[in-house]
């Protein structure tokens, strides 16, 4: 599984701007939410390190963003609308933080 940081202009639309630079990562089957979102961060924050005279400047060369492309989760795309269980066994737990 892969996950993206994705540094793009804003419009109108919610995550729809063009894309201004991009960066995938490797997700482990042992990642929890946590060490994927700092990862993300990280790489993020990379890029933009990286690139951010270009993005001041207008250097950089965008690309519109296909319709497929970005994907935008609401509460109701997570089991329990985002919320832990307390009544829930170890295993069922570790599955939650693991996959959200």
């Amino acid at each position: 599984m892969r996950h993206e940081v994705t540094w793009h202009l804003i419009n109108a639309d919610i995550g729809a701007g063009a894309i201004l630079r991009q960066e995938e990562f490797d997700i482990d089957k042992d990642d929890l939410v946590l060490d994927i979102m700092m990862r993300a961060i990280s790489i993020g924050e990379g890029l933009f390190n990286k690139h951010w005279q270009e993005f001041i400047d207008s250097k950089t060369v965008s690309r519109p963003q296909g319709q497929r492309q970005g994907r935008i989760y609401r509460n109701c795309d997570i089991p329990n609308n985002g919320c832990v269980n307390i009544k829930w066994d170890f295993d069922v737990m570790s599955r939650f933080f693991t996959k959200y």
